[in-house]
Protein backbone atom coordinates (compact mmCIF):
# COMPACT_ATOMS: atom_id res chain seq x y z
CA UNK A 1 0.00 0.00 0.00
CA UNK A 2 2.63 2.35 0.75
CA UNK A 3 4.50 1.37 -2.06
CA UNK A 4 1.48 2.38 -4.53
CA UNK A 5 1.39 5.73 -2.84
CA UNK A 6 4.79 6.54 -3.57
CA UNK A 7 4.70 5.37 -7.18
CA UNK A 8 1.76 7.03 -7.77
CA UNK A 9 3.26 10.82 -6.49
CA UNK A 10 6.31 9.51 -8.64
CA UNK A 11 4.17 9.66 -11.52
CA UNK A 12 2.75 13.08 -10.95
CA UNK A 13 5.35 14.67 -10.54
CA UNK A 14 7.08 13.32 -13.83
CA UNK A 15 3.77 14.06 -15.14
CA UNK A 16 4.03 17.65 -14.19
CA UNK A 17 7.28 18.02 -15.75
CA UNK A 18 6.03 16.77 -18.64
CA UNK A 19 3.82 19.22 -19.07
CA UNK A 20 6.31 22.36 -18.15
CA UNK A 21 8.52 21.39 -20.63
CA UNK A 22 6.18 21.30 -23.16
CA UNK A 23 5.07 24.64 -22.65
CA UNK A 24 7.82 26.19 -22.38
CA UNK A 25 8.99 24.90 -26.42
CA UNK A 26 5.90 26.17 -27.73
CA UNK A 27 6.57 29.60 -26.25
CA UNK A 28 10.29 29.78 -27.88
CA UNK A 29 9.13 28.61 -31.44
CA UNK A 30 6.21 31.09 -31.54
CA UNK A 31 8.98 34.10 -31.21
CA UNK A 32 11.29 32.64 -33.04
CA UNK A 33 8.63 32.45 -36.16
CA UNK A 34 8.19 36.10 -36.04
CA UNK A 35 6.05 37.59 -38.73
CA UNK A 36 7.42 40.88 -40.83
CA UNK A 37 4.38 42.67 -40.09
CA UNK A 38 4.80 42.23 -36.68
CA UNK A 39 8.46 43.17 -36.72
CA UNK A 40 7.56 46.63 -38.96
CA UNK A 41 4.58 47.02 -36.53
CA UNK A 42 7.81 46.94 -33.52
CA UNK A 43 9.88 49.16 -35.65
CA UNK A 44 6.84 51.57 -36.31
CA UNK A 45 6.31 51.84 -32.77
CA UNK A 46 10.23 52.24 -31.80
CA UNK A 47 10.51 55.20 -33.71
CA UNK A 48 9.84 58.24 -31.60
CA UNK A 49 6.70 60.58 -32.51
CA UNK A 50 6.37 63.60 -30.77
CA UNK A 51 3.56 63.27 -28.23
CA UNK A 52 0.69 65.38 -28.43
CA UNK A 53 0.42 68.15 -25.57
CA UNK A 54 -1.59 66.51 -23.27
CA UNK A 55 -5.15 68.92 -23.29
CA UNK A 56 -5.15 71.64 -20.48
CA UNK A 57 -6.87 70.02 -17.78
CA UNK A 58 -9.47 72.91 -16.68
CA UNK A 59 -8.78 75.26 -14.11
CA UNK A 60 -10.24 74.44 -10.82
CA UNK A 61 -12.35 77.92 -10.08
CA UNK A 62 -12.56 78.32 -6.57
CA UNK A 63 -15.50 77.43 -5.18
CA UNK A 64 -16.54 80.16 -3.19
CA UNK A 65 -16.00 79.15 0.28
CA UNK A 66 -19.54 79.98 2.43
CA UNK A 67 -18.14 83.02 4.70
CA UNK A 68 -19.97 82.84 8.10
CA UNK A 69 -22.50 85.37 8.54
CA UNK A 70 -22.00 87.32 11.60
CA UNK A 71 -24.24 85.95 13.84
CA UNK A 72 -26.94 88.75 15.34
CA UNK A 73 -25.30 90.05 18.67
CA UNK A 74 -28.01 90.71 20.96
CA UNK A 75 -28.96 94.04 22.25
CA UNK A 76 -28.42 94.88 25.22
CA UNK A 77 -31.78 95.60 27.26
CA UNK A 78 -31.41 98.99 29.03
CA UNK A 79 -30.71 98.13 32.78
CA UNK A 80 -33.70 100.25 34.18
CA UNK A 81 -32.51 102.85 36.47
CA UNK A 82 -32.98 103.36 39.74
CA UNK A 83 -36.06 106.37 40.27
CA UNK A 84 -33.87 108.66 42.83
CA UNK A 85 -36.64 109.02 45.74
CA UNK A 86 -37.98 112.26 46.78
CA UNK A 87 -35.82 113.22 49.56
CA UNK A 88 -37.67 114.54 52.35
CA UNK A 89 -38.16 118.74 51.68
CA UNK A 90 -37.03 121.01 54.39
CA UNK A 91 -40.06 122.83 53.90
CA UNK A 92 -41.74 123.70 57.66
CA UNK A 93 -44.87 120.79 57.99
CA UNK A 94 -47.92 123.75 58.29
CA UNK A 95 -48.87 124.06 61.79
CA UNK A 96 -52.92 123.06 62.95
CA UNK A 97 -54.27 126.31 62.69
CA UNK A 98 -56.35 127.16 66.06
CA UNK A 99 -59.84 126.94 65.47
CA UNK A 100 -61.86 129.39 66.85
CA UNK A 101 -63.32 128.47 70.03
CA UNK A 102 -67.42 128.78 69.72
CA UNK A 103 -68.57 132.36 71.27
CA UNK A 104 -70.52 131.19 74.52
CA UNK A 105 -74.15 131.80 72.96
CA UNK A 106 -77.58 131.20 74.85
CA UNK A 107 -78.11 127.85 75.24
CA UNK A 108 -81.45 126.44 73.93
CA UNK A 109 -84.15 126.15 76.17
CA UNK A 110 -85.16 122.98 76.82
CA UNK A 111 -88.63 122.36 75.38
CA UNK A 112 -91.16 121.58 78.30
CA UNK A 113 -92.23 118.01 78.70
CA UNK A 114 -95.45 116.76 77.28
CA UNK A 115 -98.52 116.80 79.33
CA UNK A 116 -99.54 113.03 81.03
CA UNK A 117 -101.69 110.98 79.09
CA UNK A 118 -105.08 111.97 80.56
CA UNK A 119 -106.51 109.30 83.43
CA UNK A 120 -109.38 107.77 85.21
CA UNK A 121 -109.49 107.27 89.06
CA UNK A 122 -112.49 104.85 90.83
CA UNK A 123 -114.26 106.42 93.57
CA UNK A 124 -116.64 103.81 94.88
CA UNK A 125 -119.25 104.69 97.78
CA UNK A 126 -119.70 101.75 99.83
CA UNK A 127 -121.01 101.30 103.39
CA UNK A 128 -121.92 105.22 102.99
CA UNK A 129 -118.59 106.19 102.42
CA UNK A 130 -116.53 107.43 99.62
CA UNK A 131 -113.63 105.37 98.99
CA UNK A 132 -110.93 106.78 98.54
CA UNK A 133 -112.09 110.17 100.41
CA UNK A 134 -109.46 112.47 99.08
CA UNK A 135 -108.18 112.21 95.64
CA UNK A 136 -105.54 114.02 93.83
CA UNK A 137 -105.64 114.43 89.86
CA UNK A 138 -104.05 116.56 87.04
CA UNK A 139 -105.94 118.10 85.00
CA UNK A 140 -107.72 116.83 82.84
CA UNK A 141 -107.96 113.68 84.28
CA UNK A 142 -111.73 111.70 85.28
CA UNK A 143 -112.94 110.37 88.20
CA UNK A 144 -115.87 107.51 88.03
CA UNK A 145 -117.81 107.32 90.59
CA UNK A 146 -119.66 103.73 91.28
CA UNK A 147 -122.22 103.39 93.91
CA UNK A 148 -122.00 99.82 95.17
CA UNK A 149 -124.32 100.43 98.08
CA UNK A 150 -128.19 99.27 97.62
CA UNK A 151 -129.62 102.55 98.39
CA UNK A 152 -128.73 105.42 96.25
CA UNK A 153 -126.64 108.39 96.97
CA UNK A 154 -125.06 111.03 94.64
CA UNK A 155 -121.49 112.71 94.70
CA UNK A 156 -122.30 116.63 94.69
CA UNK A 157 -119.50 119.53 94.83
CA UNK A 158 -120.17 122.10 97.53
CA UNK A 159 -119.95 124.97 95.17
CA UNK A 160 -122.58 123.01 92.75
CA UNK A 161 -119.79 122.74 89.53
CA UNK A 162 -120.28 118.97 89.46
CA UNK A 163 -123.19 116.55 90.17
CA UNK A 164 -123.78 112.62 89.59
CA UNK A 165 -126.67 112.91 90.08
CA UNK A 166 -128.93 109.71 92.21
CA UNK A 167 -126.98 106.63 91.58
CA UNK A 168 -128.39 103.32 91.85
CA UNK A 169 -126.78 100.05 93.12
CA UNK A 170 -123.78 99.52 90.44
CA UNK A 171 -124.54 102.67 88.72
CA UNK A 172 -121.67 104.92 87.35
CA UNK A 173 -121.00 108.56 86.79
CA UNK A 174 -117.85 110.01 85.28
CA UNK A 175 -116.92 113.43 85.69
CA UNK A 176 -113.96 115.29 83.78
CA UNK A 177 -111.98 118.35 85.86
CA UNK A 178 -110.59 120.84 83.58
CA UNK A 179 -109.73 123.24 85.93
CA UNK A 180 -107.03 123.11 88.90
CA UNK A 181 -108.45 123.47 92.35
CA UNK A 182 -109.63 121.78 95.12
CA UNK A 183 -113.06 120.16 95.03
CA UNK A 184 -114.78 118.90 98.29
CA UNK A 185 -118.14 117.08 97.32
CA UNK A 186 -120.91 115.60 99.25
CA UNK A 187 -123.95 113.01 99.44
CA UNK A 188 -127.34 115.09 98.82
CA UNK A 189 -129.28 112.26 100.57
CA UNK A 190 -126.88 111.87 103.24
CA UNK A 191 -125.01 115.19 103.99
CA UNK A 192 -122.51 113.39 106.55
CA UNK A 193 -120.69 111.61 103.43
CA UNK A 194 -118.29 113.92 102.03
CA UNK A 195 -115.44 113.39 100.04
CA UNK A 196 -112.44 115.78 98.79
CA UNK A 197 -110.69 116.11 94.71
CA UNK A 198 -107.42 118.32 93.98
CA UNK A 199 -106.89 119.15 90.84
CA UNK A 200 -103.72 119.86 90.17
Amino acid sequence: MRRSLVAAGILLVAAAMLLAACGFGSRTDDAASGTPAASQAAETSATATPSAAPPESPSETPSPSPSASPSPSATPSPSPSATPLPSPSDAPSPSPSESPAPSPGATPSESPAPPPEPKTVVVEIRNFAYSPEKVEINVGDSVRFINRDRIGHTATADDGSFNTGMLGQDEEAVITFDEAGEFPYYCIPHPHMRGTIVVK
